[in-house]
């Protein structure tokens, strides 16, 4: 698949009113252009313009710490989906393929992001499997995935605009797949995602829930845990597993099947 721009229609700069799942808002902020998340980005750059994630450059590694994130997100999506192709949208230098590829997971992925400057430059893991799109006009056809992961991109976008991007997971999902979302947390002990000015809002644990529900996924199948605590590396270093608790973690996983 070769990588190519998909025409999408303008960014909203004002949020419907009767989108009101979230009091997650953050006065002020707006959606980044395609342009912002470019590789400098990643490589953390832009860290004095208020992005608090990453700051380091070694994001563009798929071998540095942040392995430890897509080896977890592996982890979690096959315990639902045994083999299959996924969309990860947003898939940024493409590291979930990477570890899928490594880990030998029976999963094809495949990757859309917002910034083709980023898909076609030397940091992407998944060149030939990828293309750019933005997260609520995806350009595939109805059923043909296993699995839809948004992992750090819907509190990017506008609410309304979140909601419509599950939507579209749902009609992308074939029968039996499932959607899985992984969103930074507004209720829990740390302050930093606030802080970072590319994210528009920020869900609670209920907020993240029901957006699966205005989208189009039942209420009773919706599996959720957070993940991120202050105790977390030293949990990993004596058990060598992830620390997930049902409340108050850096990030929300939550997860539902069509």
């Amino acid at each position: 698949m070769a990588i190519r721009s998909i025409e999408v229609s303008n960014i909203t700069l004002s949020q419907p009113e009767e989108v009101t799942f979230t009091k997650g808002y953050v006065p002020g902020r707006k959606p980044q252009d395609a342009d912002f998340y470019d590789p400098s980005y990643f490589s953390g750059a832009k860290h004095k313009q208020g992005i608090q994630f990453p700051v380091n450059g070694a994001f563009l590694n798929p071998e540095s710490e942040y392995r430890y994130k897509f080896q977890d997100i592996l982890s979690w999506i096959s315990a639902y989906v045994k083999e299959g192709t996924v969309l990860d949208v947003g898939a940024g230098p493409g590291h979930l393929a990477y570890w899928s590829k490594k880990m030998e997971k029976p999963l094809r992925v495949i990757g859309c992001d917002i910034s083709l400057s980023l898909l076609q430059s030397e940091y992407n893991q998944n060149r030939g499997q990828s293309l750019s799109s933005n997260p609520y006009e995806l350009p595939f056809a109805d059923g043909k995935f296993q699995a839809v992961l948004f992992s750090d991109i819907l509190e990017h976008i506008w609410p309304h605009q979140a909601v419509q991007s599950i939507k579209e997971a749902h009609r992308l999902l074939g029968e039996h797949g499932y959607v899985f979302v992984n969103i930074p947390n507004r209720i829990t002990w740390s302050s930093a995602a606030q802080k970072d000015q590319g994210h528009v809002w920020l869900p609670s644990i209920k907020e993240a829930e029901h957006l699966l529900v205005l989208g189009g996924f039942g209420k009773n199948g919706i599996k959720t845990f957070s993940r991120g605590f202050p105790v977390s590396s030293t949990f990993r270093e004596v058990t060598g597993n992830d620390l997930k608790l049902p409340l108050f973690g850096r990030s929300i996983f939550t997860c539902a099947k069509k």
